[in-house]
């Protein structure tokens, strides 16, 4: 919950950020559940999560190179917690202003939002709003893997047959890092990723399997991949950020949208 309410004011949603918010949220949030845990008085909580709020980091570079740090975000939220809770019942004292003072967490990770009016925590769960993921992939992966699997339903697709895959999506779709990429990925992370993989793997294997991000990669998605346009949404057509559409333009002339 708390995790929850300090992304959404701080983030509002996947946005253009440039430090991955689980890795910045997650130990302050994690701090109060142990110390909730543990029956440790309120200020102790508090200062729990000053501490957690200190250790936050989580860089966006592994998306660009494919690589697995976003896979320890997580573990080093959960370790950097249990460090600031034993500090704190230890007798640590931290400010406790940490979240919104003016050089604190929000602040200095300053995503230029205004954070949304106080909500009643008692009658608002924010876990009842987390997005299912379908496949094991990047949030901006999901819609262009489900239109795609739509186009399959509508027709047999041959890549013979096919002139262009033309894919629109919201421009924070496009501009997130690593999900603009028309390769053959070279491991699964950067498979999870890319907006054109995804669509083309599901166009050719017709399904929504796992197995499509999971190496080694059909080397015949790389003739899919290579009739790919992708392009996003103009601003006056006010799309929101998992929006997507995918067309099939036929060498007939015929359009599969």
């Amino acid at each position: 919950q708390i995790m929850a309410r300090l992304g959404t004011a701080m983030y509002g949603g996947a946005t253009t950020f440039k430090a991955r918010p689980t890795a910045i949220v997650g130990p302050v949030a994690a701090a109060a559940a142990l110390g909730r845990l543990v029956r440790m008085s309120e200020t102790q909580i508090v200062y729990a999560m000053a501490l957690a709020a200190n250790t936050a980091a989580g860089l966006m570079e592994w998306a660009n190179r494919g690589t697995m740090d976003l896979t320890f975000h997580a573990g080093t939220a959960a370790r950097n917690a249990l460090s600031s809770w034993q500090l704190a019942m230890a007798g640590a004292v931290a400010a406790d202003t940490i979240l919104d003072g003016p050089h604190g967490l929000m602040a200095t990770f300053d995503t230029g939002r205004t954070p949304p009016p106080r909500r009643d925590a008692a009658s608002v769960h924010e876990i009842l709003h987390v997005i299912h993921k379908p496949v094991p992939a990047c949030i901006f992966v999901q819609s262009p893997s489900q239109v795609a699997m739509k186009i399959v339903g509508q027709r047999d697709l041959r890549i013979q047959n096919i002139d262009t895959i033309r894919i629109r999506v919201h421009p924070t779709a496009r501009g997130y890092p690593g999900c603009d990429n028309w390769r053959l990925p070279k491991d699964a992370q950067t498979a999870r990723m890319s907006i054109q993989y995804a669509v083309s793997s599901v166009l050719r294997s017709r399904s929504l399997s796992a197995r499509n991000w999971t190496a080694p990669f059909d080397p015949d998605i790389a003739a899919w991949l290579k009739k790919r346009q992708l392009s996003t949404f103009s601003a006056t057509e006010s799309a929101c950020v998992r929006a997507c559409v995918v067309e099939v333009l036929l060498r007939d002339g015929t359009v599969i949208a």
